[in-house]
């Protein structure tokens, strides 16, 4: 069965969550989210041993619109396609 990544953020200042992208491994993920960020600097780094679909979860310091720096958690969750 075809799984894919899920890639979502959540916005640490007003906790606003959100899909940004699905990728088929993690190094596209990696890409994904290098694109969408552009220049960012990565916080942490970690995975929960009790969640089997989840790769990891990580903060970066993104920067927004008007340049000022703001931080994001971003979840790479395994999802299997076509399935109830």
């Amino acid at each position: 069965m075809k799984q894919v990544l899920v890639i979502q953020e959540k916005d640490l200042n007003d906790n606003e969550q959100s899909v940004i992208g699905v990728a088929d491994s993690v190094e596209k993920a990696e890409e994904v989210i290098n694109e969408y960020y552009g220049e960012h600097k990565e916080l942490s780094r970690h995975k929960a041993d009790e969640d089997p679909d989840l790769e990891y979860i990580k903060t970066l310091e993104v920067k927004g619109a008007w340049h000022e720096p703001y931080n994001v958690q971003i979840r790479l969750d395994w999802f299997e396609i076509n399935r109830v």
